[in-house]
């Protein structure tokens, strides 16, 4: 029997009570208040909420959980539902409630049950049971990365992914769901915001409705010392209130084969889910392998105020050795994110960091000599010089999703100068650029021919709209050739149409009703037109990066 996401067993960390409902922790329906037994008669209900289990270093085990009134702190636990073990009662009288337990055994299935009075004299009250899974051995390779093992004991599920909770002293402790289904391709029904299981019919979930759910899942894998590895999984979402830098998927691998996702030694890519679509999206990292010769692999869920809506869905997790192979067959492939580049010609670098959620990256493009594919790929700007224009560079590193781009984060790279001419443009209309897509890099309109994000490409048209908060010497601009393509994601129909190209500095500048020739890389941006940030006008769009005034042309009727 599979474990479904109101009925999930926590590994090493996980105790589920279901999201709250607004304005409140306790309704009635999601949390439970169970009189074990009474020594007066009071008229104190005690209410338990937020109940789950969190891992230690050293393999004990943090209960957590809050009550709708100061009371004491108990747990009663066991490998049975008769528990025979009980921690000791702290009489201080507290809302929110800590107990480690400690002595237990590896791979084991614990029962647990919080405790508690309002005091000398008022009644004890105890919780339902809960369980979790102490921490398993580690597997020879990832194992159960669709969620979707079958195993005889149906609280085993997740096996061997351990689940942990986070929390903050805002919102607490709340779990996520763990494991969600079936909901299959063609299954009749589907989760929340119409998601729907990227292969199989399970996947790892969180759902909260006016509440947060924070927290994810951890495996540890052998994985040969020194050796890279890349983790991948693919991810979906859905929200109802706020921006969607509210949710994050975070993936991570610790090579020091820690379980502490809160440990420096991990190293992690933080998604930002473009929502409400029902597409699942890339998200990797890579790591080399530690002296242990294991490496955990994170998958973290947060949410972080209470929407009306988050909702995070995570599938297709695979732990691989990076292989080389050209950039069109990692734009097109399904499964292989982990890559390296080699010897490939770089056509742009940008003059500044981009920044994202876990550090600043320089965006640079490398493209195939023969002209078929091109790529962003994010170099750390922290980590010393990147590769220029010019030279053919070697990068190993993991496959993303970035503002809907595909590109890769590199780990690590090298780069030698090169007397070869960059690849010629390619010349293409606002109708085509972008082309139809593929596996990993989704196009914002419905272009046609073949992807062309990533490329050095050719565009002409009549300026019809200027950033004119920028200087003349390094403008941005819209031109139309005429299709008057809504160039932007959402539609919200409030940028120009044409496309937007980035122009640096020249001795004329450019002004509306200008006609312009330019040669630059086609990306995609994320774009801010009007202050504050992330108020809503946010979109993304196509953007031609110039990289030098010798790039572009003017033509003045």
């Amino acid at each position: 029997m599979r474990g479904l996401s109101a009925q999930v067993v926590v590994w090493l960390a996980f105790a589920a009570a279901l999201g709250s409902a607004a304005g409140s922790q306790f309704p009635a329906d999601a949390e439970d208040s169970q009189r074990v037994q009474s020594t007066s008669l009071s008229d104190v209900n005690i209410q338990f909420a937020q109940v789950c289990a969190s891992p230690t270093a050293n393999g004990d085990v943090v209960i957590r959980w809050v009550t709708n009134v100061p009371t004491t702190s108990k747990v009663e636990y066991g490998t049975t539902a008769s528990y025979g073990k009980e921690t000791p009662e702290d009489l201080r009288l507290v809302e929110r409630h800590a107990v480690v337990l400690t002595d237990l055994q590896g791979d084991k299935l614990y029962h647990f049950r919080v405790c508690g009075s309002a005091g000398i004299g008022s009644p004890r009250f105890c919780s339902t049971d809960y369980t979790f899974f102490t921490l398993p051995p580690p597997s020879p390779m990832l194992l159960n990365g669709s969620f979707d093992e079958r195993v005889t004991d149906s609280a085993r599920s997740l096996y061997p992914w351990v689940q942990y909770t986070t929390g903050d002293e805002t919102f607490g402790y709340n779990p996520i769901d763990g494991i969600v289904g079936p909901y299959g391709s063609s299954a009749a029904g589907s989760w929340v915001g119409g998601i729907k299981a990227f292969d199989g019919s399970f996947f790892l979930g969180a759902a909260a409705h006016w509440a947060c759910k924070n927290g994810g899942v951890f495996q540890r894998v052998i994985w040969p010392p020194g050796e890279r590895c890349t983790f991948s999984v693919r991810y979906a979402a859905f929200n109802r209130g706020g921006i969607r830098w509210d949710t994050r998927v975070r993936v991570g691998i610790d090579p020091e084969g820690g379980v502490d996702p809160g440990a420096s030694s991990v190293r992690w890519w933080t998604a930002i889910p473009q929502t409400d679509d029902n597409k699942w999206y890339l998200a990797s990292v890579s790591a080399v392998a530690g002296k242990r010769g294991i490496v955990t692999v994170f998958i973290d869920i947060r949410q972080r105020w209470e929407l009306e809506w988050h909702v995070v869905a995570v599938d297709h997790a695979t732990l691989t050795l990076p292989i080389s192979m050209s950039v069109g067959a990692l734009k097109a492939s399904l499964g292989d994110f982990g890559v390296v580049l080699e010897s490939k010609p770089v056509t742009f670098v940008s003059g500044e960091p981009t920044t994202s959620l876990d550090a600043s990256y320089y965006k640079v493009y490398l493209e195939e000599p023969d002209r078929t594919a091109g790529i962003a790929v994010l170099f750390d700007a922290a980590a010393g010089r990147v590769p220029q224009i010019g030279e053919k560079a070697t990068v190993w590193g993991s496959l993303v999703n970035h503002n809907l781009e595909a590109a890769v984060v590199a780990y690590d790279w090298t780069s030698v100068p090169s007397d070869a001419p960059l690849p010629a443009p390619l010349g293409i209309s606002s109708k085509s650029v972008g082309g139809a897509g593929t596996a990993v890099q989704p196009s914002l309109f419905s272009g046609v021919g073949p992807c062309s994000v990533g490329l050095r490409v050719r565009v002409c048209g009549r300026v019809v709209w200027v950033d004119c908060s920028l200087p003349w010497w390094n403008a941005t601009a819209v031109i139309d050739d005429g299709a008057a393509v809504a160039n932007q994601l959402p539609p919200r129909m409030s940028a120009p149409r044409g496309l937007r190209v980035k122009l640096p500095g020249s001795s004329y500048g450019v002004q509306i009703g200008d006609y312009v020739i330019a040669t630059g890389v086609l990306s995609i941006e994320f774009v801010d037109p009007k202050p504050p940030p992330y108020s809503g006008d946010e979109y993304l769009a196509y953007t031609v990066l110039v990289a030098s005034p010798e790039d572009w042309t003017v033509v003045r009727p």
